[in-house]
């Protein structure tokens, strides 16, 4: 129960050390102390004190705690006494309304931890002071009665190596800022309930959840250059009666992220020079109030996950201010809305990830390809509407699905495989109404019922890997139809010699080459004349300059013990010569490791398959398909990683002349013989002379390298790679 009380320049070494009933009367200087308390320090006023209460300068070694009960100001760190130090956990609890202030004139160093609670309305300032300050351990703020609250509204920033858990409920229309906070650990949480005019920024948090209730009018709230990392979600929700601007910007967002605009305040999702935001969790926009939810009006917002539109009125979004990244499928729903627009976007999706429709989106102004796809749907296409585009299609950008275009301009339908693009255009329809629609295919026409060998004699062979389905969905407009291809080298040798086809009447149909593009891999081809008739449509070749790819039924590439199988098989052949095979460790650099000879002529399925046993490790393969003429063309490319033949047992002599004889620990319930270039030789049992084994007959193969192939019912096959020698 002093009164002034004055506790300077004290080194004492104690087992504890307590102050309580604090009366008026006088300040309370606590400064320039070192206290070594093996209990604890305490501090309490009464709540009849109306003084100050100063503790600058002093260090406390062990817990400390502050009960400030009455009205007067409590000053942690105060004039020129400079920083406290506390080397245990410190704790600060304002039952009364008087000023709590911690770290406000100097930057302490909190080494333990540090809460502070209000259970009194009163102001609170935290972490005001110039420079950067440092938590070791927790921090916690809780307030549920009240009073203007500012944490880190200093310049430099504040670390804190633990958690961050902050309870603030504004009472009666308080306001509250937070800034400049840095956290290592999760799991604590920021709540913070009817708050008047709300700043948060430059924070850099990690916790749980971060939630914004009930926010007031009063002033605008400034959500701007923060990033949270939230596994349970950042939400925010003002009230009906707030009538005052909410602006989010320069932000990053780990978690999911919803708002809910219950006033006549405008929302903007970005705002003037404070920078984009970046939205790494699904987003949800719902608009229960008056007010206008504006997104992308001063900078892009990037979303990586789904973006929901929950309302469907009073959300707008600025032109080409919509960003979809992030490297996993996403989807965007506006609700209540059939067929919703935005007024151009920006796909950037990484690692071959799509934004996937979920509703017929329309686009109003410029799409722009940089990465990634859009999987759409007959059920949900995408729609550009008229005057709007596109930018930047590309193999690694694309759509994938139906594409419809609205209008009397021109157009290029950015479709694709999924790993190329496969462009259609149609020239300017007659209607102003008119509409188009246009999807990319990348399957054998035959496979749904457009049999490639089905064709005018005009043309020799049609493309079998992919086709075009091309509809007129609206008007009676004619058209001329361009398709734009994509392929390795040896599809094309000769682009003026291609043709689009069209399907109709069971016939692949000649439309002639009005135009081309000369290049050999990356082109278009143009119909002669204008087409009414709409079906689906595909490339064919004039003559045999243009091989095309011969009708790979499939292509696979298998380890066994050791040795790499490649097989494949044909379901048609027209005037091939031979299959190449090749090999790469890189998949850049190819050699030709061995030769098959091909069937020729046919309409029937033949299988091929071939042995290469080279080395462990990463390898690729692919088919080189030589026609007759020495054009060729290149099938798709598979991989293995070989760990090594598994070889049992022992096959003797090696080289050989006329007789090769298996170990007896050679188990073999048959036993095979192919040459490199996958031919299986005929093998006949033989006399060993005595020996110990199984003996076979080889004089009658040519002198080469040959693979052994040992099958066994109690195991997996061995094979062996012998010589035979003359």
């Amino acid at each position: 129960n002093p009164a002034i009380l004055t506790v300077t320049n004290n080194k004492l070494t104690l087992a504890g050390f307590t102050v309580t009933g604090k009366q008026g009367g006088g300040a309370t200087t606590f400064d320039e102390n070192v206290l070594t308390v093996s209990g604890s320090f305490n501090y309490e006023d009464n709540e009849g004190n109306n003084q100050p209460t100063r503790f600058s300068g002093s260090e406390v070694n062990g817990p400390a705690s502050f009960t400030l009960k009455g009205s007067g100001t409590f000053s942690e760190t105060f004039s020129a006494s400079g920083p406290n130090t506390f080397n245990g956990p410190a704790s600060f609890t304002a039952t009364g309304t008087g000023e709590l202030n911690i770290s406000g004139v100097y930057k302490s160093a909190f080494n333990g931890g540090l809460s502070v609670a209000r259970t009194g309305a009163g102001a609170t300032d935290i972490f005001n002071a110039v420079g950067e300050n440092a938590i070791a351990g927790n921090f916690s703020y809780v307030n549920k009665v009240g009073g203007a609250t500012a944490i880190g509204a200093g310049t430099g920033k504040t670390s804190i190596t633990g958690k961050v858990d902050i309870d603030y409920e504004s009472g009666t229309h308080h306001n509250f800022s937070l800034s400049r906070l840095e956290n290592a650990a999760g799991g604590g949480t920021v709540s913070i309930a009817n708050p008047a005019i709300l700043t948060v920024t430059n924070n850099k948090l990690t916790l749980a959840g971060f939630t914004v209730t009930g926010k007031q009018g009063g002033g605008a709230t400034t959500f701007d250059e923060n990033v949270l990392t939230v596994p349970d979600g950042f939400t925010y929700e003002d009230n009906g009666g707030n009538n005052q601007s909410t602006r989010f910007s320069g932000s990053v967002v780990n978690g999911p992220a919803s708002f809910t605009l219950k006033g006549s305040g405008i929302f903007y999702d970005t705002f003037s020079g404070l920078g984009p935001n970046q939205y790494n969790g699904n987003v949800i926009y719902t608009r229960e109030g008056s007010g206008a939810i504006n997104i992308g009006n001063g900078h892009t917002v990037s979303y990586a996950a789904n973006l929901t539109f929950a309302t469907a009125t009073g959300i707008s979004v600025a032109a080409n201010r919509v960003r979809f990244n992030g490297a996993t499928d996403a989807t965007f729903t506006h609700a209540g809305v059939a067929e919703p627009i935005l007024p151009g976007f920006i796909l950037e999706k990484s690692g071959g990830a799509k934004l996937v429709l979920t509703q017929p989106l329309r686009v109003s102004n410029t799409l722009d390809f940089i990465s990634g796809y859009i999987q759409a749907s007959a059920e949900y296409p995408l729609i550009f509407q008229p005057g709007a585009g596109h930018t930047n299609a590309g193999d690694d950008s694309h759509v994938l699905g139906p594409v419809h275009k609205i209008g009397n301009t021109e157009f290029v339908f950015p479709t694709g495989s999924g790993t190329k693009l496969f462009l259609a255009g149609i020239s300017a329809p007659s209607g102003a109404t008119s509409g188009f629609s246009a999807e990319y295919l990348p399957v054998d026409p035959a496979d749904n019922g457009y049999n490639t060998g089905n064709h005018n004699e005009t043309l020799t062979k049609v493309f079998d890997e992919g086709y075009w389905d091309i509809r007129r969905i609206a008007g009676e407009s004619a058209v001329t139809v361009t398709l734009g291809y994509n392929f390795p080298d040896g599809y094309i040798t000769d682009p003026s010699k291609l043709a689009v086809a069209h399907w109709k009447s069971g016939t692949w149909n000649d439309l002639g080459n009005g135009a081309h593009t000369d290049d050999l891999n990356v082109g278009t081809v143009t119909t002669l004349t204008t087409v009414s008739d709409f079906s689906p449509f595909t490339l064919a070749s004039t003559d045999s300059n243009n091989p095309l790819p011969v009708t790979l039924a499939d292509f696979s590439v298998a380890a066994e013990n050791g040795t790499a199988l490649i097989r494949w098989s044909t379901a048609s052949e027209t005037g091939v010569s031979h299959f190449e095979i090749e090999r790469s460790g890189d998949a850049h650099s190819w050699q030709i490791i061995g030769s098959v000879k091909a069937s020729g002529e046919s309409a029937v399925l033949h299988r091929y398959s071939f042995p290469d046993p080279g080395v462990a490790g990463m390898r690729y393969y692919r088919l080189r398909m030589v026609d007759l003429d020495g054009t060729f063309a290149y099938g798709p490319v598979g991989s293995l990683r070989l760990e090594g033949p598994a070889i049992a047992g022992r096959v003797y002599p090696n080289p050989a002349v006329d007789r090769l004889t298996l170990d007896q620990e050679e188990k073999a319930d048959a036993v095979k013989i192919f040459a490199l270039s996958g031919t299986e030789w005929s093998l006949k049992r033989s006399d060993n002379g005595g020996g110990r084994g199984l003996s076979f007959d080889v004089s009658h193969l040519p002198a080469g390298i040959y693979l052994l192939r040992i099958e066994s019912k109690d195991g997996p096959a061995r094979i062996h790679r012998v010589v035979i020698s003359r």
